[in-house]
């Protein structure tokens, strides 16, 4: 990160510094910490199935942070309560630098321009998403993880804000109705974003479990390698003691388990890799 490299100083100590430790955020860190083990909530799939949370040991700005809603709040606050060169900063961070055209953030949607979100400004600012609506001006951010869904909004103008988050996949099809009721919102851009409907009958029957089958060291052999995938990811294979083993980053190391000769899957994760060769 160019601020680690101009400061000398890694991301988490510079978080912990200037932000966690000023707005009393206590229960928030990049890095995974040991007081964590005495207050931390499993994830959990569409289907209601807990899940392994991963402790991260590694500080990635786009993703490694754990927080609690009333540590994220207070941050909010502190955002809406700047003065002076704060203030100028914070303003700053908001202000609207690269209007969005595509029809979705993600998916294969995310290539087809729309004009459908030019009358709430849509934009990207610094950090932050950037709309506008009835209450003003405001500002969203978004994120997931396996099994834990999230969302906050802001409304600047109006001094209000909202902080969702959820250790489900299934907070993002409750989100419209939870801001509504809430705080009012009409107008956060759930659509734009892929945020699917709630739907009460949806079948919540989870479909059955993966089982493993056993395949030979030479039929393992094959997949071992670096692969890249989306735009800067990657994921690292290696064959030990008869297992394959999958990593991003070539620390931290998963099990993978062979359903067919060429699909994967990772028992504490709902994911699947299906190789092509």
């Amino acid at each position: 990160m160019v601020i680690e490299k101009i400061t000398g100083k890694g991301l988490q100590e510079l978080a912990q510094k200037r932000i966690f430790h000023p707005f009393n955020m206590y229960h928030t860190s990049y890095i995974w910490q040991d007081k964590f083990e005495e207050n931390y909530t499993f994830p959990h799939d569409e289907y209601e199935r807990p899940k392994e949370i991963e402790r991260r040991l590694e500080a990635d700005a786009a993703g490694s942070m754990q927080t609690t809603a009333g540590d994220y709040a207070r941050f909010l606050q502190g955002l809406l309560q700047a003065r002076g060169k704060h203030q100028v900063t914070v303003n700053e961070m908001f202000m609207p630098q690269i209007s969005i055209k595509s029809k979705r953030m993600f998916g294969p949607d995310a290539w087809d321009d729309t004009n459908e979100n030019e009358s709430k400004n849509l934009s990207w600012a610094l950090g932050w998403g950037y709309f506008e609506s009835k209450f003003g001006r405001a500002v969203f951010h978004t994120g997931h993880d396996f099994g834990a869904q999230n969302y906050t909004v802001l409304y600047i103008n109006k001094g209000i804000g909202l902080v969702l988050m959820g250790n489900s996949d299934n907070l993002e099809s409750m989100a419209r109705q939870l801001a509504k009721g809430i705080i009012g919102d009409t107008d956060s851009p759930f659509d734009w974003l892929g945020y699917p409907h709630f739907d009460p009958n949806r079948d919540r029957t989870p479909p059955p479990e993966p089982v493993a089958i056993k395949l030979t060291i030479e039929k393992l052999q094959k997949f071992i390698g670096e692969y890249s995938f989306l735009e800067n990811r990657r994921l690292i294979i290696k064959l030990e003691n008869n297992s394959l083993l999958t990593s991003d980053d070539g620390k931290e190391w998963t099990e993978l388990f062979a359903e067919t000769e060429n699909v994967f899957f990772m028992k504490e994760e709902d994911v699947k890799l299906i190789f092509k060769f």
